[in-house]
This record gives C-alpha cells, structure tokens and sequence, in this order.
C-alpha cells in the first residue's frame, strides 16, 4: 500500500504509517488506552462521530506517539479536515437560504401577479358595466327627449294648421 503521505488525511496517514510498521489496531488500543471503536472512527476519517476536537487532538497525538509518527502533522491534518468541512457545511447553508429565499420570491412574484390579472378582470368588467348602465341612461334621456320633441311638434303641427 503506496500512497503518498501528503495528500493522505489525517486516519489515513496515521493508518498508512500503523499499516507499513506492521502495527496491529489492538496494540495501539492497549497502549494508549484510545477504544477500538474511536481509532477506527479516525481512521476512517468520521468527524461527524468523533467527540469534541479537543479529544480527537489528545486523541491523535496518543496514536501518533504510539507508531512513532509526527504528532503535529497529524493534528494539522485533522484541523485541515474539519476547516475544510467548515467551509462546505457554510456553502450548503448558504445554498439551502438561497434555494427557500428563491422559492419565497417566485410565490410572492407569482402572487402579485395574479393579483394584478384579477383586479385588471375586475375592472374591466367594471367599466363595461358602468357604460352599459351611462348608454342606458343615455337611451332613456334621448327617449324621453324625442317623446319630448315630437308632441312638441305635433303641438306645433296643430297649432298652425288650425
């Protein structure tokens, strides 16, 4: 098992370096008195399980110590690890607020807009009513006005003929 060091993570690293020293995990359990189950979470790399960082650096430092390897190395690969899902955890967070703050402003925009088409209707009706009622109104006035004007004539009509 090959690998280059640098680019391995920090279980990785301390892995590679247990793997090629032909150190067995239940050696390295006994004598840092770590629990199987958390050197296998660092190997793994699981910062999602491991415990508190203040731990995982004892913790690392103990395994590092134990094989012989470069205890700060190790640390600086962990913190480089959890920097670095800092930073993705930032972005999805900020994606999740987009992708709500996006979807909030097409309803709202979607709202207003329907808003506007029904009170346009609205309106429009309105005012097709209102000029039905005023050419009704008109009709009845110029109704009342011809009624007006022919008696008016006819009047007239009597007056001079007699």
């Amino acid at each position: 098992m090959i690998e280059d060091k640098d680019s391995l993570s920090f279980g990785r690293y301390l892995k590679s370096i247990r793997l090629a020293k032909g150190i067995g995990l239940k050696e390295i359990s006994n004598e840092t008195k770590i629990r199987m189950d958390m050197l296998l979470l660092i190997e793994k790399d699981d910062l999602a399980a491991l415990p508190v960082e203040v731990y995982v650096k004892g913790f690392l430092r103990a395994y590092s110590k134990a094989l012989g390897a470069d205890e700060k190395e190790a640390v600086r690969r962990y913190e480089l690890s959890r920097f670095v899902l800092k930073k993705t955890d930032g972005y999805e967070t900020n994606l999740e607020k987009f992708n709500s703050k996006f979807w909030i402003r097409i309803i709202l925009c979607v709202g207003i807009l329907l808003t506007i088409i029904v009170l346009s209707i609205y309106s429009s009706l309105l005012f097709q009513e209102q000029t039905s009622l005023n050419g009704q109104a008109n009709q009845q006035i110029a109704g009342k006005n011809i009624q007006k004007n022919s008696i008016k004539f006819s009047n007239d009509l009597g007056t001079k003929s007699r």
